[in-house]
């Protein structure tokens, strides 16, 4: 799930990555997805939970930012 959710967030990743506060940084929340899918497979949970709180923390703050336009 983790690695279709990767994919999903791709194009949110690439239009961040198209606005100057972001750069090639928003091409990085994808990875964190991918990579917490990884560590969970070799059983490190608490690591993939902490590399997946970015991505929920990013999309929290565009709802906050879409919401208060």
């Amino acid at each position: 799930m983790l690695y279709l959710s990767a994919v999903l967030l791709l194009p949110l990743a690439l239009y961040l990555a198209a606005t100057p506060r972001f750069q090639l940084w928003g091409l990085v929340f994808p990875l964190l997805f991918a990579a917490s899918a990884i560590l969970i497979q070799r059983k490190r949970r608490w690591l993939a939970v902490m590399l997946s709180i970015p991505v929920y923390l990013l999309v929290a703050w565009l709802m906050y930012t879409v919401w208060n336009q």
